[in-house]
């Protein structure tokens, strides 16, 4: 049997409390199989390894039993041992200020009758700007929280704090709405803490953003026609008749104000490009952006947000459009933290070369066969 390594010895004793004593011991040996398995990790392999001196009956599943119960009935639960690691990512590497949460979807390949969960979602991979790919597998929605080089402000790496399956069929809940109970999780568990979520433009919904807690600053993509409106509202005309006005007049469309600002002639005034020099993707880079305020209705209802539209003169990445709840931001501010995303799509390696503008193993359980 293996023995505890000793560089992991401090955060295993951290995570105790999260376990009762018989199910500490389960996880510490699973840890270590893990750790010392060659070949595919499933859990029958996992669990041969955490007596390596022992020869296994191969035709006998009954000597793994309480390997297997450790997923169906210790007492333990995986939000209590996610708390548990959010207070050691927190507290050992020592976060002050805002803290970066990332928010994404990554699709691990499965097939079989027997895996549970399994359904058919698109693969970020093997899809192009024409073609939409789709795969069978397990789609893991996950909220990291984004570390950062010392002294320099740039992120080196996401640490997962929680993932959910989402299971496709009628009745179950969307990649959006696990990714609003997740948030709520984490800032249950910092009451007295303030966020930046970052995600994708499939996060940019009303199922996320709806009623947002005001400890909460998100940074996200929109899509280039977004209807999008002036937060200015007119006043109305005395004795004109029906509803108040409570939003103004329409304003253009990400894509077009970008039209808009190609036709500008003066370098001045709204819609014009200004060179913005930020740090994206580990390399420094000059870019043409500028902002304006706007409220979008269909996400957002009427609070104001800040939209941002960014070209590349190099055209080396496509027009991207952001936009941010924080009215004070920068466009490089902007541009810089959705950046930030490139560190948890790394996170996934078979997702890694999906990212576009912008490790953690999870375990999927299949009853029959163990985990993958």
């Amino acid at each position: 049997m293996w023995t505890m390594i000793v560089s992991l010895q401090p955060l295993v004793d951290g995570l105790q409390p999260a376990f009762t004593q018989p199910s500490f011991v389960t996880a510490c040996e699973l840890l270590l199989g893990w750790v010392m398995c060659l070949g595919k990790h499933t859990l029958y392999r996992v669990a041969q390894n955490v007596h390596p001196e022992v020869v296994h009956d191969h035709s006998q599943r009954h000597g793994f039993d309480s390997y297997y119960n450790y997923f169906e009935r210790s007492a333990w639960a995986p939000s209590g041992l996610a708390h548990r690691v959010g207070v050691l990512i927190l507290t050992r590497l020592k976060f002050f200020g805002v803290i970066t949460l990332l928010v994404d979807d990554t699709l691990a390949h499965k097939r079989g009758k027997s895996v549970w969960g399994l359904g058919w979602f698109r693969d970020a991979v093997a899809s192009t700007k024409k073609r939409v790919a789709t795969a069978p597998g397990h789609n893991w929605v996950v909220v990291a929280v984004a570390v950062c080089l010392p002294g320099t402000g740039a992120p080196i790496l996401a640490l997962p704090l929680l993932a959910r399956l989402h299971v496709p069929g009628k009745g179950q809940p969307s990649c959006v709405e696990l990714a609003r109970q997740m948030l709520q999780e984490v800032l249950g568990w910092y009451p007295g803490r303030r966020f930046t979520l970052v995600g994708d433009g499939a996060y940019a919904s009303k199922g996320l953003l709806a009623d947002l807690d005001e400890r909460v600053t998100f940074v996200g993509r929109m899509r280039g026609d977004a209807a999008v409106y002036d937060p200015r509202v007119p006043k109305a005309k005395p004795g004109k008749r029906g509803p108040k006005a409570r939003k103004g007049a329409r304003l253009p469309k990400p894509k077009e104000a970008a039209a808009k600002a190609d036709r500008k002639r003066k370098a001045e005034g709204e819609w014009v490009w200004r060179e913005v020099a930020v740090t994206a993707y580990g390399c420094a880079r000059v870019l043409q952006a500028f902002a304006y305020e706007a409220v979008w209705p269909t996400v957002l209802g009427l609070r104001p947000i800040r939209v941002v539209v960014v070209r590349d003169p190099e055209r080396r990445l496509r027009d991207a459009y952001l936009f941010t709840t924080d009215l004070e931001a920068s466009p490089e501010w902007v541009i810089t933290r959705f950046a930030w995303r490139w560190s948890i799509d790394i996170c996934h390696p078979h997702y890694a070369s999906s990212a576009r503008w912008c490790g953690h193993p999870t375990v999927s359980y299949d009853k029959h066969r163990g985990a993958a």
